[in-house]
């Protein structure tokens, strides 16, 4: 029941610690050929390990290089491969152990992913390609962009019965994106508010900055009852932006009126957890666990133009118990049966406001009468 939204289960990645034994280092590289048409990809990646201190203080570093050459071709903006991609970033892992009983470690990473466009291919309503094999038509540029930073603190203190174990972590993401909405709203904006564009583009930035705090007491499993308790709490701050880009009949660039949008929000959680497992034989144990935890919520809506609808504040929040209970039989060291049950919570949150009911119908309709010309 540690953590949070885990749906009473979680899939867990553990990175390799840094060890006291020595110098140790690992390179990898690879090079291969795209779809074709596409252009080369390659991978870069290494490793070193290496004591600082002997028996007190290891660091890990590593590092890493991924380019995708794409494969999609877009005649109409006249370049080839827009959804190249490339990936890169590091990892520094420190860990420090003063005493048999006390360690600390902490981490650094970081990853930054670009692409100039999007993976996809037009096609007719027939089925056929629209422009020729594996191109696109987009007039609006489609790149992507997404920086990633999270630092970790863990310190585990050993006290026999059980350990005391308090996670640190901040993470920071950031990631902007456009997407190209020509095809519905250019004849959209003509049809119904008379206005003519050439191309039109919705640019969407979003941000979160999430702090997380985690208290566990637990057993170190010498006895028959195994047992963990703590406590959790996080805070996030993240915003959501969205503007069209507009271009007119020549192409040139002009004032956004039609669409704008700021959504700044906050949430944070504080949550009390409890699990037990009683080992009924050496091949027969049975657990069970429960978790409090109460959540409270609030954004702002800041939009403005044709489809901007602001809304001063919303919030919420709530209080929610769940629980889990399962039975595990050791068939052998290969084989395992068990049966669970387990309750489950995600945090909903306050809604988005959309037009009023009217607007909606004639945007409904709109949309279908550009369906059906485009379909005719």
């Amino acid at each position: 029941m540690y953590g949070a939204s885990t749906m009473g289960g979680i899939l867990k990645y553990v990175s390799r610690k840094p060890n006291f034994d020595g110098v140790s280092g690992e390179v990898q590289t690879s090079l291969s050929v795209a779809t074709g048409g596409g252009g080369f990809n390659y991978n870069v990646a290494g490793v070193i390990n290496a004591p600082v201190v002997a028996d007190k203080l290891a660091l890990r570093a590593s590092a890493f290089e991924t380019h995708d050459g794409g494969f999609i071709d877009n005649p109409v903006r006249g370049k080839s491969n827009v959804n190249s991609s490339n990936i890169y970033g590091g990892r520094l892992d420190l860990l420090f152990k003063p005493s048999d009983a006390l360690t600390v470690r902490l981490n650094a990473f970081a990853q930054n992913i670009s692409s100039d466009g999007m993976s996809t291919m037009d096609f007719t309503q027939t089925g056929a390609p629209t422009y020729g094999d594996l191109q696109q038509g987009n007039p609006v540029d489609q790149p992507f962009l997404q920086q990633f930073r999270l630092i970790s603190g863990t310190v585990s203190y050993d006290a026999g019965p059980a350990t005391l174990t308090s996670v640190s972590s901040y993470q920071f993401a950031r990631s902007n994106v456009t997407y190209d909405f020509t095809r519905l709203y250019v004849p959209l904006l003509q049809a119904f508010f008379g206005r003519t564009y050439s191309a039109v583009g919705d640019q969407q930035v979003a941000r979160l900055g999430k702090f997380t705090q985690e208290l566990r007491l637990a057993s170190n499993g010498t006895q028959r009852v195994d047992w963990l308790v703590g406590g959790f709490y996080t805070r996030e701050t993240s915003t959501n932006e969205q503007a069209f880009q507009l271009r007119d009949a020549a192409g040139r660039s002009v004032p956004n009126d039609v669409f704008a949008f700021h959504v700044p929000s906050h949430y944070a959680e504080f949550a009390g957890f409890a699990d037990v497992t009683v080992h009924l034989t050496e091949v027969l144990d049975i657990s069970g666990g429960v978790r409090y935890a109460r959540n409270v919520q609030d954004f702002r809506q800041d939009a403005t133009g044709l489809f901007g609808v602001p809304n001063p504040s919303g919030t919420s929040a709530d209080n929610v118990a769940t629980y889990l209970a399962n039975a595990r039989y050791k068939f052998g060291d290969n084989a395992t049966a068990y049966v669970r049950y387990a309750t489950g919570y995600r945090p909903g949150g306050p809604n988005f406001v959309a037009r009023d009911a009217a607007t909606g119908r004639l945007l409904a309709r709109a949309y279908l009468r550009v369906r059906h010309a485009q379909e005719l």
